[in-house]
């Protein structure tokens, strides 16, 4: 290194000097700040992004109603019944008219199962059924299944009119759900009539 170097090196130290500390120093204060328990925009934006574990909502009981194909007892033979929908009065096995319902349920019974049900149309009672010590088939997610509830109507005739099902299961420990659903009634005589023609 030669003499003009050296002295030119010996000018420029204090001003590098002076600029490190005044670098060093802004940050030596923001670490200081974010160690106090500041924060910068970025993070503090994050942490609201971040959902916190009491914003996490627990999935709730769960009730539905459906229907089953008749006289099959699994998951995939299970279909809703919404508001509106239409539902089979069909000639039964034990030579009778009835509807089959069914449901599915998850952490809202205990124990074995009082069950009850009515279909009403145009304001009559058009069959009504009890069934008492019920137990819920275990499925898949959590769900419980109960397949097969023939519900008598009183004449297949009723098909072709609006109806009103009423469904109630109390457990146990005196847990009841309710659902009180208006829905289409088809088939009847007209079904008996194409399952002959075949």
């Amino acid at each position: 290194m030669t003499s003009a170097s050296r002295l030119l090196l010996v000018l420029l130290l204090p001003f590098v000097a002076l600029a490190c500390d005044s670098d060093g120093g802004a940050a030596l204060e923001e670490i200081a700040d974010i160690s106090a328990g500041g924060e910068d925009s970025d993070s503090a934006d994050s942490a609201e992004d971040t959902p916190s574990t009491s914003d996490v909502e627990e999935e709730d009981p769960s009730f539905v109603l459906g229907v089953n194909i008749t006289g099959q007892s699994i998951p995939g033979s299970f279909s809703e019944l919404p508001e509106g929908d239409e539902l089979l009065v069909e000639y039964g096995p034990q030579g009778l008219w009835m509807v089959v319902l069914a449901f599915k349920t998850k952490d809202l019974f205990d124990g074995l199962l009082l069950i009850k049900a009515a279909v009403e149309s145009e304001g009559m009672l058009q069959g009504e059924f009890t069934m008492t010590g019920q137990e819920i088939i275990p499925g898949p997610g959590g769900y419980g299944y109960f397949y097969n509830f023939f519900l008598v109507v009183s004449d297949p005739e009723v098909a072709g009119s609006p109806g009103v099902v009423s469904f109630s299961v109390t457990d146990t420990a005196g847990v009841t759900h309710e659902v009180v659903r208006e829905v289409q009634l088809v088939g009847g005589l007209e079904t008996l009539n194409d399952t002959q023609g075949n």
